[in-house]
């Protein structure tokens, strides 16, 4: 029997998406550690090392498939980063307006007495 799924608070949506920001960015300093020490220093065309990868220190060279891997992890870094700062700015933008705190300008309707012309 299916159970209907819990909608997640603004603090537990945050924590779980740095989780998952926290989890990629790992993954790519990781894959970045790993390549520096395995790939070659010099450009080989034979094996497929062409693509550049730099560092403060040296540049080590990617074949296309562990490049494209890079590529990868980076841009799901940055997509998981301004999806988080995005979903923040709605679900606050939605929690103030609900508490009110967001009130169109209303004007009061002026006491006229039309009975009594001047």
């Amino acid at each position: 029997m299916l159970t209907k799924r819990r909608k997640l608070s603004l603090p537990e949506s945050m924590i779980l998406s740095a989780l998952i920001l926290a989890c990629i960015a790992t993954l790519d300093i990781s894959l970045y550690i790993h390549y520096e020490k395995t790939c070659p220093t010099t450009a080989d065309s034979q094996s497929g090392h062409v693509y550049p990868l730099r560092n403060e220190r040296r540049i080590v060279y990617l074949t296309s498939a562990e490049n494209r891997t890079m590529d990868i992890c980076e841009a799901s870094s940055f997509a998981v980063c301004f999806g988080l700062v995005a979903f923040a700015m709605v679900k606050g933008d939605r929690r103030q307006r609900g508490k009110g705190s967001y009130s169109p300008a209303v004007t009061q309707p002026q006491n006229v007495d039309h009975n009594h012309a001047s």
